[in-house]
């Protein structure tokens, strides 16, 4: 067959015809004979189907709607997820927070009160400017920023404003200040850059801490305090404090956080605020001072009771320490027990001249006898009159002023069984008045009871004190009044007859004098009574005292506020009255006062003070001399 013959074959419609009707999608293989046999077994098989039953065409519709839905949202949400993963993939280029940077560089450690100097480092590495940037720094109580204008101080935070940083630079922040705080002391600083992303609202922070310990102080510190006491027994604080820098350092206090179930007994000197505050003010270079508190401790057995001590300063109504020391004092139930009593009190005030009768009371708590106790009473104070000793029992060393009871003057001490016991007394007056020799104020008589055994031996083989008990007990202020009449006074000009005489006025210059000894006194007033026979002048001297006069009661108040001890200094108050005497009265003694009354609390001893001149005493007025001043009214 030649070409042209055989391209008119393949391009004939005969040709063509039988491949149609060879090849079905029925039987691929097959060829055009016999298909009509094999679409109808396909058909008859199940395998095709061109009809519908009733009902199904619904079925088959929403069938077809729910999966064009489905299609239609899932095909939504990885459009979004494109769109979010293309968003976060877009910001990622333009910002991300790990390249924002921030460093600190500055001393690990200071000395406390010396100025040190912070530099805060920042970095934005990102392709977009960021926008209100600012530096906070959050700083402990023992960190003093110093001024400055640039950096805004609001509580415990300072704030340093840096506008924008703009993309891939980078800057630095300064700030300075000062550190209080006792040696080994760490304090930390927290830097948080506060900044927006340029396109964004949102405020995002860096933060990073820096810690800095503290390698010396100032200021020295340092407490004593019992390593064992008795429960319920007198225990003493004495805390020393020394400026070790270079300079004065100013508005300095001394600050004591006491054990619980412990009460203030004294304190030398007295405490500013309360009972546990101490204002030292400006404590110059290589100066010392010295602070020593005694108290009561109670307790039960090996119950550890812990006693702190700060020295520092106020800022912003908190209280930031320079040094801090801390002692631990254990409460212990020793064999013995022994207390002492005054006048059948264990806590009492007394005045000056008040006798005092001591019954000192002993007791073996142990589960063992006790042999040949010997008890000692030691009184060393130079206010009691130690001629008055009056003791039954026992014997007293002058030498140093302790009284000493044995088994010779006491036998049942001989032997002591578990829970026998027994009492010793004796009595001693307090001077009156206490002499000036005795110097300061604020006194108080401490007194010590022990007891020993040698049945209870120390490790080198000596008696050991069992038990000891210890009293403080506080001596009231003591406040004097005299009335006089002022006859000479520079100020104010008597007249008028005297002796007085009936149907004539006399005006009469008469004075108050106060004395103090002994303690500072609050809230101190003296309240004059007049009897309404007799006229106050409204004339008082001096004019700086304040004096106030009160006419339906017939009283004249004289306020002192707060009243200083100074024993033998005086403090007077001048005043005039006019009396005109009836001729009923001739004979008798004219009353120009009805009374006076001091009032005020002792600031030492915390007890209420009040000295009064009756009547009668204030019917007796005498001259400054001492010579009485004659009042009998006298007929004309």
């Amino acid at each position: 067959m030649g070409l042209q013959d055989l391209n008119e074959e393949l391009h004939s419609r005969d040709f063509h015809l039988d491949r149609m009707l060879g090849h079905t999608a029925y039987d691929p293989t097959a060829s055009g004979d016999g298909t009509g046999e094999k679409r109808q077994a396909f058909e008859a098989a199940g395998k095709w189907r061109t009809t519908v039953r009733p009902g199904e065409e619904m079925i088959f519709m929403q069938q077809q709607k729910r999966k064009h839905r489905v299609a239609l949202a899932l095909g939504g949400i990885a459009v979004m997820a494109l769109l979010i993963g293309s968003v976060f993939k877009i910001r990622a280029l333009i910002y991300s927070e790990e390249q924002i940077t921030l460093a600190v560089d500055g001393p690990r450690q200071v000395a406390s009160a010396e100025s040190s100097e912070f530099t805060v480092v920042y970095g934005n590495r990102n392709w977009s400017a960021m926008k209100d940037v600012s530096l906070v720094v959050a700083y402990p109580d023992g960190f003093q920023p110093d001024e400055d204008p640039n950096i805004k101080i609001s509580g415990s935070q300072l704030e340093i404003p840096l506008g924008t940083i703009d993309a891939r630079t980078d800057g630095r922040a300064t700030f300075s200040g000062k550190f209080y705080g006792s040696r080994g002391d760490t304090l930390f600083l927290k830097m948080r850059l506060r900044y927006s992303p340029t396109g964004l609202s949102s405020q995002f922070e860096k933060e990073e801490q820096y810690g800095v310990s503290i390698a010396s102080s100032v200021l020295a510190l340092d407490m004593l305090a019992p390593q064992q006491s008795s429960n319920d027994d007198n225990v003493e604080y004495v805390i020393d404090y020394m400026n070790q820098s270079d300079r004065s350092i100013p508005n300095i206090r001394v600050k004591v956080e006491y054990p619980e179930k412990f009460t203030f007994v004294s304190a030398e000197p007295a405490p500013a605020e309360g009972n546990s505050v101490w204002y030292v003010g400006t404590l110059d270079p290589d100066r010392k001072g010295k602070v020593i508190i005694r108290g009561k401790l109670s307790g039960v057995r090996d119950e550890v009771k812990k006693v702190r001590a700060s020295i520092g300063y106020v800022t912003n109504g908190r209280f930031v320490a320079y040094g801090v020391s801390e002692q631990l004092t254990r409460i212990v139930i020793p064999p013995f027990s022994i207390t002492q009593t005054i006048n059948g009190k264990r806590d009492l005030n007394v005045n000056a001249g008040d006798v005092l009768n001591f019954d000192i009371s002993y007791r073996n708590e142990s589960n063992i006898g006790l042999r040949d106790a010997i008890i000692t009473m030691n009184l060393n104070s130079e206010i009691l009159n130690y001629w008055g000793l009056r003791q039954e029992y026992g014997s007293y060393d002058s030498s140093n002023q302790t009284l000493i009871w044995k088994a010779s003057d006491v036998p049942a001490l001989a032997r002591l069984n578990p829970g026998d016991g027994g009492t010793v007394s004796f009595s001693i007056p307090v001077l009156d008045p206490i002499p000036e020799s005795v110097m300061g104020k604020n006194f108080s008589i401490q007194t010590t009871a022990k007891i020993d055994s040698p049945d209870i031996p120390t490790t080198l083989g000596s008696n050991k004190i069992i038990a000891s008990n210890t009293l403080m007990t506080r001596v009231n202020s003591s406040v004097g009044i005299g009335l006089y009449l002022a006859e000479d006074d520079a100020f104010f000009t008597g007249r008028g007859p005297l002796p007085p005489v009936a149907g004539q006025e006399t005006v009469y210059t008469l004075k108050i004098r106060l004395n103090n000894a002994y303690n500072d006194i609050i809230g101190a007033k003296v309240t004059i009574t007049l009897p309404s026979g007799s006229r106050y002048q409204k004339k008082f001297a001096p004019d700086t005292e304040a004096v106030e006069w009160n006419e339906r009661t017939n009283t004249l108040v004289w306020d002192l506020a707060t009243y200083r001890a100074a024993r033998g200094e005086n403090r007077d108050l001048r005043f005039q009255v006019a009396a005109t005497p009836d001729v009923s009265s001739v004979k008798e003694d004219l009353q120009l006062i009805n009374g006076i009354v001091f009032t005020g609390k002792d600031q030492f001893t915390k007890q209420d003070i009040r000295v009064e001149k009756s009547a009668q005493e204030a019917k007796y007025i005498q001259r400054e001399n001492g010579s009485a001043v004659n009042m009998g009214v006298m007929g004309q």
